[in-house]
């Protein structure tokens, strides 16, 4: 019985012909770059979500309790 192992396509890369794979290093630099940018997309996505609640929230308490006053405030 013969074992195959393929490897993803993102792990190979091709030298003037020649099909090498990605050495640790490489793989935890470009690993690292994906992990910042999902970062960044999913830091957005909260922050859009978190803002959108927030005005419908806003919204919902000025319906219930009335606009807030502006007594007291300082200027």
């Amino acid at each position: 019985m013969v074992l195959k192992i393929t490897l993803p396509l993102f792990l190979l890369r091709s030298v003037k012909g020649r099909i090498d794979v990605m050495s640790l290093n490489e793989l935890l630099f470009y690993g690292g770059i994906a992990v910042v940018v999902l970062t960044l997309i999913s830091a957005v996505i909260f922050f859009v979500l978190f803002y959108v609640n927030k005005i419908k929230l806003n919204a919902k308490f000025d319906k219930e309790y009335g606009e807030k006053s502006k007594v007291g405030k300082k200027r």
